[in-house]
């Protein structure tokens, strides 16, 4: 039996003019279309197995997608708004057809271009659909469904807060984020007591005005430090400085690569958290592909200065990037021919839409396969020596 809104492994099992039928030991049978079936035709003969995504098509049909969503069926997600129409907000979440959150389901109108925290459900007629209302979805989860797991000497896993009496309260549903965690998240409401902050919760968390870099709008999303107050509640802070370090005495060394988050633009560049516990900065000279608040990615320490503020970087050391750099630009070369027409003098956003990486370094990647005679640089084009 198929589960709409769930990832599947199915066995082809019928070629049609359209696409092909997939189907299970229960002898259900859905249809791939044509559209989405895999490059590589070897996959989809009859016998093979594919990993697919089941949803209900424009005339309430099953149909088999290998477009990987960003979530699934029961999942929360960050989702940002790509279009607005009468009947509600569309989400991208990695298909062609996008998500739609209904008016009913948006606890504040969604804005075309904001991303928001959504459950992903199915409605009355079984299509996929999203709601920022969270608690509509996640309130009664607080209790396992399955009663046995909460019998006495059973274990749960749970999430421990304080009440609005002060009392330390368990609950099932999953934070966003925990204290000592950074992360992007939304303001739904503002108050005389500050900006609250959907984190996953049936209970918004508290940003106060104190705490705010700048004063905080409804609907936009800010990277916040979790802390506990003085009074042992849960709060956050856009005031990251704050709460994290910005020098390096000794936790990091040249070119050690780091998971960052961007938290902020500066007129110097960004500044991003590095790996949960310090703050650093990505010149904008080193930003060498589109970034944006809150998106996440690794990257590298830059050189030691010596005040001891920490400089990030983008790319890998110039020595070990050269290396990889042109194995991939080889690569590339097969793909297509044996020939590709970036050359040294291509403009950089050119090369970074190819390969994401800067000019400089493509250059210097470009070199090391000219002196092992690997490639021939002409002046409309590169090519391989020896295309085979």
């Amino acid at each position: 039996m198929f589960e709409i809104g769930k990832t599947h492994t199915l066995e082809v099992i019928k070629h049609v003019d359209f696409g092909v039928y997939l189907g299970t030991d229960d002898l259900d049978e859905i249809l791939l279309p044509e559209r989405y079936l895999p490059e590589d035709l070897a996959k989809w003969d009859i016998g093979q197995f594919l990993t697919v995504f089941i949803y209900l098509d424009s005339d309430d049909r099953p149909i088999a997608t290998t477009e990987v969503p960003l979530a699934e069926v029961g999942d929360c997600a960050l989702l940002t708004v790509v279009e607005k129409s009468e009947f509600g907000a569309f989400l991208d979440w990695g298909l062609s057809k996008d998500l739609l959150v209904p008016f009913k389901e948006q606890r504040i109108p969604m804005e075309v271009g904001r991303s928001y925290v959504v459950y992903l459900y199915l409605d009355k007629t079984d299509r996929i659909a999203a709601s920022s209302l969270l608690s509509r979805h996640l309130s009664e989860q607080k209790l396992p469904e399955d009663l046995a797991k909460w019998d006495i000497g059973q274990f749960l896993t749970v999430f421990i807060y304080l009440d609005s009496d002060d009392r330390p309260i368990a609950t099932t549903e999953v934070p966003l984020a925990e204290v000592g965690d950074c992360a992007l998240l939304t303001v739904v409401e503002k108050s005389e007591f500050g900006a609250f902050l959907d984190w996953g919760l049936s209970k918004d968390l508290l940003v106060p005005f104190k705490e705010q870099r700048i004063p905080m709008e409804v609907g936009r999303s800010y990277v916040v430090y979790l802390y506990l107050d003085k009074t042992d509640r849960i709060a956050a802070s856009s005031l990251l400085s704050r709460h994290l370090s910005e020098q390096n005495d000794g936790d990091f060394t040249a070119r050690q690569e780091v998971s960052l988050l961007v938290a902020s633009r500066s007129d110097l560049g960004y500044k991003a958290v590095i790996d949960g516990s310090h703050l650093g900065l990505i010149h904008t000279n080193e930003v060498v592909r589109p970034i944006k608040v809150g998106d996440k990615f690794k990257g590298y320490i830059g050189e030691l200065r010596t005040d001891g503020r920490i400089n990030l970087t983008l790319q890998k050391p110039a020595l070990e990037m050269r290396g990889e750099l042109a194995e991939i630009i080889i690569a590339f070369l097969q793909d297509n021919g044996g020939r590709s027409d970036l050359t040294d003098k291509s403009p950089p956003e050119a090369i970074n839409a190819v390969f994401h990486v800067s000019k400089s370094n493509y250059k210097k990647a470009l070199g090391k396969l000219y002196k092992e005679k690997r490639i021939v640089i002409e002046p409309n084009g590169i090519k391989l020596t020896d295309p085979d």
